[in-house]
């Protein structure tokens, strides 16, 4: 048994010794004073003194433990184990979530500059103050994922204090879902507790961290004796500017072009949130290049001219790197003015930095003068698109189909396969690889093909949604290419010309994809005048038996021509369109196929083939090396922005991996008591087990615990009903024992007048 107000018990116990005191003061012996009717007198005193002591004795017992019970009930005793008893637990069990995400690093630029998490982590300190000796305490941090610090519950409080004080904003989410599953789990395994447990949530539930379109899964509905404490949602409005992306217009920086320079022309968003959005202002926008996380000395700035009610921009600046070499390590950094949340001011983006992009044709090498062009085959036609001129920065590379293995294909970054039908099983199996670390594979149907049976281990080795036809389908009337083309990314830098290159495209003969064009991967980049896909593009899929969370899968990229290049089936090669469409296939694919290399904090990165480990390169960021496991993915989150190196076993540079906060985790927008309450309830905690956290200091704040321990005091009520009527029996006891009921000698009825 323990006490939650030990000082009051000790209080009323020693008052127990008062009605001691004043009986022993009231049996004080006097000097006998001897009078001739005395000897009547002690002979009746003697008669009822047994009588009297006990009665006596029962007063005095009855009101000792009147004050005794009163003690008991003011000292609030808790019922606990052996262990308990023993030091080893406590009558109270308080489960701390904290939100460190991107929104508590809000500081009100216009107050005291002091940010959310530091008001969060001052509450948690008055509230570890309530508790006394025997109560645990356990610590969850909020940032996505969400982290469990102290769990299981821990008695050292001066501990799980020094850990909340060293707690730091994240650049990620609030992951209040798994915050309470890992609650969940614990109250069910946690054998130690035999009161109430209070979980204390201290966040401001602004739109970045409590996503209230998300309802929460009723996780603790099945745990007994949980009540539920929180913070009120902040009520002030506060106003946000946001980097969300930087997106390179080409993937890759090719420093061997026609002109000699490299730009790097980017694409950035812009958004505001809060309470700035209904008003007119200006942003100022910085670009330029790092290398190695030093700042390249050139340097484009820009301003953003906000209108009232505009929430987001776009605008795109162009960066010079002409000092950037064939094989450097560069990244393009954004950033913008400060304001109330600085994490996600910056936003940062490896640049692949080439001298020239390698491409392999898997085709039989032509020897001799070239025929007449209606005598060329595909593999001809590929060729001469993709290399135009001797200055053109695509290294074009003879690959024997029948002699593919996988140090010919490390040393490609695009694979192209006019040829498939010359491909066995284990090149194909190559190729699937090849694709799956970061690789572009090309395919168009050969034409010298009936049946085209190659399709299915095509399938199976890419492990593709599609399914390919198996013969061919004549047009008759044969179709142009649609003038109204998808947007593709791939496709960009000449979707303004496209339209009238495409319908210029007459197509005689496809090998369609008969299923799977509309699977949720798969891109259209072309189609015919009659909606039918021409051209599509899919990232290759993961062969089965391997483990999908442990294997990074945003690599690879498989892009299918429906018709060969040959002037039988389409005069695509005769076609001014040819060109820059081999030409944006093969540097936007390389690039989308290897990773963009960004990522959200909160995600565990993917890495580029080969790495090992990840080196932090910012000095303020993260300093920790990060291991990659075989499926060349980071083996932790990482919760902040910064920029990482990938090695190999040797050390060597393999890219660079970039960190950018949580975009959405930096929406400032208030939202109403009402509603947060409702979506907290969602996690399965019964409503009149609900509390806000009072908004004032001192025992008010402290009371979101004290109070929750009543259900573990439940002693204190029935000693009270005990108390009372004690003291009722005090009072009959008294009145019966003064005799007062006794009438005196003669008033009886027949006294005299």
């Amino acid at each position: 048994m323990t006490f939650l107000n030990l000082g009051l018990f000790a209080a009323g116990a020693a008052a127990v010794s008062i009605p001691i005191i004043i009986h022993f003061l009231f049996r004080r012996r006097r000097k006998p004073v001897v009078w001739a009717a005395m000897r009547f007198l002690i002979e009746a005193y003697k008669k009822h003194q047994r009588r009297l002591k006990l009665e006596q004795w029962l007063l005095l017992a009855t009101r000792c433990l009147l004050l005794l019970l009163i003690a008991l009930a003011l000292g609030r005793p808790v019922a606990e184990s052996a262990a308990q008893a023993l030091g080893l637990g406590g009558g109270r069990t308080v489960y701390f979530l904290i939100d460190n995400s991107l929104a508590s690093s809000a500081r009100d630029v216009s107050g005291d500059g002091q940010s959310a998490l530091d008001r969060h982590k001052a509450a948690a300190a008055e509230l570890v103050d309530a508790l006394g000796p025997g109560d645990r305490a356990a610590l969850v941090a909020l940032a996505s994922p969400a982290q469990p610090i102290v769990l299981p519950a821990s008695a050292d409080l001066g501990a799980v204090m020094a850990l909340i004080n060293d707690l730091e904003s994240a650049d990620s989410g609030a992951d209040f879902a798994g915050a309470f599953s890992a609650l969940a789990r614990e109250l069910r395994n946690d054998t130690e507790r035999t009161g109430q447990a209070v979980i204390v949530t201290l966040s401001d539930f602004r739109a970045g961290s409590a996503d209230l379109s998300r309802p929460l899964d009723a996780v603790l509905a099945d745990v007994p004796r949980v009540k539920l404490s929180a913070s009120r949602p902040a009520g002030a409005p506060l106003g946000n500017v946001q980097t969300v992306s930087a997106d390179p217009l080409r993937r890759i920086v090719l420093t061997r072009d026609a002109s000699g320079a490299a730009n790097v022309d980017v694409r950035i968003k812009l958004r505001r949130t809060g309470d700035i959005v209904g008003q007119a202002g200006v942003s100022s926008v910085r670009l330029s290049v790092e290398r190695f996380g030093e700042v390249a000395p050139s340097l484009t700035s820009s301003q953003v001219a906000w209108r009232a009610g505009q929430s987001e921009a776009d605008l795109v600046l162009s960066a010079q790197a002409n000092d950037l070499d064939g094989s450097a390590d560069a990244a393009i950094l954004v950033s913008i003015d400060r304001d109330a949340i600085e994490g996600d001011n910056q936003y940062r983006r490896p640049v692949q930095v080439r001298s020239a992009v390698r491409v392999g044709v898997a085709a039989r090498r032509r020897f001799g003068a070239m025929p007449s062009p209606d005598a060329l085959a595909p593999e001809d036609w590929l060729r001469l698109a993709l290399s135009p001129t001797s200055a053109d920065p695509i290294d074009v590379i003879d690959v024997d189909p029948s002699a593919i293995d996988a140090p010919t294909l490390a040393g490609l970054d695009a694979i192209v396969l006019p040829r498939p039908d010359a491909l066995d099983a284990p090149a194909w199996r190559r190729i699937g690889d090849f694709a799956r670390s970061g690789g572009l594979v090309l395919v168009s149907p050969p034409t010298t093909e009936a049946v085209h049976l190659w399709t299915d281990t095509m399938m199976s080795s890419l492990a593709l949604p599609w399914r390919i036809a198996r013969e061919v389908e004549s047009l008759d009337p044969a179709l142009t290419l649609g003038g109204e083309q998808p947007r593709s990314a791939l496709l960009e830098l000449i979707q303004s010309e496209l339209p009238e290159l495409a319908r210029s495209v007459t197509v005689t003969h496809v090998l369609p994809v008969i299923e799977g064009d509309n699977a949720p991967e798969t891109r259209v980049l072309l189609q015919m005048s009659d909606g039918a896909p021409w051209m599509l593009a899919s990232p290759p899929g993961e062969l089965n038996g391997e483990d999908e969370e442990n294997t990074s899968s945003s690599r690879g990229l498989v892009v299918y021509l429906t018709s060969a290049p040959a002037l039988t089936w389409t005069d695509l090669p005769a076609r001014p369109l040819i060109v820059p469409l081999l030409q944006e296939l093969i540097r936007q694919g390389v690039g989308e196929a290897t990773g963009g290399g960004v990522f959200t904090a909160g995600e565990r990165p993917g890495t580029p083939p080969r790495t090992a480990e990840l080196v932090p390169l910012i000095e303020d960021g993260p300093q920790e090396r990060i291991g990659v496991t075989s499926g060349a993915v980071a083996s932790t989150p990482i919760r902040d922005a910064g920029m990482w190196r990938a090695v190999d076993q040797q050390g060597a540079s393999r890219g660079l991996v970039a960190v950018n906060a949580a975009m959405n985790a930096g929406r400032t927008e208030t939202q109403t008591a009402s509603a947060v309450r409702d979506w907290l309830l969602g996690s399965g905690v019964a409503s009149d087990q609900f509390a806000w956290i009072a908004d004032t200091t001192g025992d008010r704040a402290a009371g979101a615990i004290t109070q929750s321990a009543d259900a573990g005091s439940w002693l204190s009520y029935p000693l009270l009903v005990a108390a009372a009527l004690v003291a009722l029996l005090e009072l009959t006891l008294a009145r019966l024992f003064s005799h007062a009921s006794i009438k005196p000698a003669g008033a009886g009825e027949g006294a005299p007048a």
